[in-house]
């Protein structure tokens, strides 16, 4: 068993980033490794299992002109909180946080790390924040520009959960990055087996889940719904800085009757289990964790698929269009078909099935962990060619031996203890229910 520093920025039930932050930390530690997981904020129930560092995150938006470089100024407090913490030195490193990473490549040079970025490409998801100044703006991208590019050349194995996801890389970033990918598919936590019943007289019950901002697309969803004359309801789970003008839209269609905004939730199973379509009109996703959720449930998803344009998402990846799920080329094709489901929804559940059958044999945490065993025994077994590497400063890279650039598909393990679904209480085998 191997000693990981994983490095994340959050390992809670706040996205999805941070629930398989979570429940990564919590399955490597139940198969024996010794975790100790750095990040601003952790549910407190990962203690019991692993060491949690809790770094303080550094605020400098009040401080009179530097306010302006308060990233780079972060970027520089969490390498000295780093820096402080004087933990055992890693046999590996897990990353996911950029700063964080960029701060151990400089502490621990010659120790193995994987990077695993949840974002399609850093710098272009910082841009699209609502900064106050254009300084403060240039100053971001820059620096998320620069650390990125760094790790991507540094790690010695970048995970991603889709091929997009490696060509948005490639794409943004060119010659100037040499990485290593290994495309493993998303993990979910399998909930009991699901029953449907076809949508009684009010209509099918459609559900989104997700943020409330600009990329998800919703004030989309709802200009939609409006111009449909068939019954339905819609639930909207989630927060985010648009849910009050998204409210007031839903009120000004004249729709507060039919569509619900029920805030966070902690237990988002129990809307599944109520849905009958998931609506996800997402512009910008990088693996999209709630539709594969959505499908685990036995819930058809409807979603737009990419055009590299105005929509950047993976869904083609996860979703075979008219069998487990519905794809649309764009805007006007979601709702036509929206509009089709609502009309006959009676191929709902058996769409539904079949998206659960997917993601039972593809979805599995028991396959993904098995992934990252293999990777580890590679990786440790080139430490001390990698140590080499970096004492003679060559800048040459380690290929690992059997391994293809683009993707790698290797047996799973046993299925652990869900963090996620149940807080370490039991649960059947991921292949099972």
């Amino acid at each position: 068993m191997a000693r990981l520093h994983l490095l994340v920025r959050g390992a809670n039930r706040s996205g999805g980033a941070e629930v398989y932050s979570a429940e990564l930390a919590a399955r490597l530690a139940h198969s024996g490794h010794d975790v100790t997981l750095v990040c601003f904020s952790a549910d407190d129930l990962l203690e019991s299992v692993c060491s949690v560092c809790r770094l303080r995150e550094p605020e400098f938006h009040s401080l009179p002109l530097l306010w302006r470089f308060g990233k780079a100024l972060e970027w520089l407090a969490i390498a000295r909180q780093i820096a402080a913490l004087r933990l055992p030195p890693p046999e590996l490193i897990l990353a996911s946080h950029e700063l964080y990473a960029s701060a151990y490549l400089r502490r621990y040079p010659g120790v193995p790390m994987l990077y695993i970025p949840h974002s399609l490409v850093a710098a272009q998801e910082v841009d699209g924040y609502p900064w106050q100044s254009r300084i403060q703006r240039k100053t971001v991208v820059w620096l998320f520009h620069h650390v990125q590019r760094r790790i991507l050349n540094r790690a010695d194995r970048t995970i991603r959960f889709s091929h997009f996801g490696c060509q948005a890389l490639r794409q943004y970033y060119g010659a100037r990055i040499r990485p290593r990918f290994a495309v493993w598919p998303a993990p979910v936590n399998l909930p009991p087996a699901p029953t449907h019943a076809p949508p009684g007289p009010t209509g099918p019950r459609l559900l989104f889940v997700g943020r409330l901002v600009s990329s998800k697309n919703v004030s989309f969803l709802l200009r939609t719904l409006a111009g449909l004359s068939h019954p339905w309801t819609l639930d909207v789970i989630g927060s985010g800085p648009e849910r009050q003008a998204l409210e007031a839209e839903v009120v000004s269609r004249g729709l507060a009757s039919r569509i619900a905004f029920h805030g966070h939730q902690t237990d988002v199973g129990r809307w599944y289990r109520q849905a009958d379509l998931f609506v996800f009109p997402s512009r910008l996703e990088s693996f999209g964790l709630v539709l594969i959720e959505a499908m685990s449930h036995g819930v058809p998803a409807l979603c737009i698929r990419r055009d590299v344009q105005a929509y950047h998402n993976p869904f083609d990846e996860i979703v075979t269009d008219g069998q487990d799920g519905f794809l649309a080329a764009d805007e006007a094709a979601f709702a036509r078909i929206l509009n089709q489901l609502l009309t006959s929804p009676t191929c709902l559940p058996s769409v539904g099935q079949n998206a659960r059958r997917t993601v039972e044999q593809r979805n599995s945490w028991s396959e993904h962990l098995r992934q990252y065993e293999s990777l580890f025994g590679e990786l440790r077994r080139l430490r001390p060619a990698l140590d080499r590497e970096t004492t003679c400063n060559t800048g040459k890279r380690v290929s690992i031996p059997g391994v293809d650039s683009d993707n790698r598909t290797v047996n799973s393990d046993e299925s652990l203890t869900s963090w996620a679904s149940g807080f370490f209480s039991p649960l059947p085998s991921d292949r099972e229910a």
